[in-house]
């Protein structure tokens, strides 16, 4: 439990880092020449702003292994919001066996909520398919979401999360 509770700090403080120091937007292109980026992307995750990176800028910031907290960090933070009732709160990074995976942690945005659950959605398919793109040897992530905002600054209690989808690498 104490391994979680400083992986979600450490990847907290990564998300915070990597939203005011990214660039890198010609790495991808520089390191791999010749490579053309070609998809139908759905028009919620089309952009380059920082609250709605295209896939290109994450490609850009390509890493190879989840376990790497910061990388994962900056990824995550490119990614824009596939549901405004939701919020992401958490990350956690299962690095131990394969397939290594990400389990997304979501609570009801205070904001936007209407008290419905979380229901999956062609973003959540585009959103993982930029971080498979992304994450080298990223063989899952998990969705889980809860149904009441927990208290600021506590630990992560994962039974009080329901899943929603798992996607695999496929």
């Amino acid at each position: 439990m104490k391994k979680l509770i400083l992986l979600s700090l450490v990847v907290a403080v990564a998300l915070s880092v990597a939203a005011c120091f990214s660039n890198g937007d010609d790495y991808y292109e520089d390191a791999h020449p010749g490579i053309v980026v070609e998809e139908e992307v759905p028009e919620s995750l089309v952009g380059g702003t920082p609250d709605q990176p295209s896939r290109e800028r994450m490609l850009a910031n390509r890493i190879d292994h989840v376990g790497d907290a910061s990388g994962v960090g900056r990824l995550l933070s490119f990614l824009p919001v596939f549901d405004e009732n939701f919020t992401q709160n958490m990350v956690s990074l299962h690095t131990e066996s394969e397939p290594y995976g990400l389990i997304l942690y979501f609570e009801p945005n205070p904001q936007h909520w209407n008290g419905e659950n979380m229901a999956a959605s062609p973003e959540i398919q585009t959103y993982s398919d930029y971080l498979f793109e992304s994450i080298g040897n990223l063989g899952y992530i998990t969705f889980k979401y809860r149904m009441s905002p927990s208290v600021s600054g506590a630990a992560l209690e994962v039974d009080e999360y329901t899943e929603l989808i798992t996607i695999t690498r496929d």
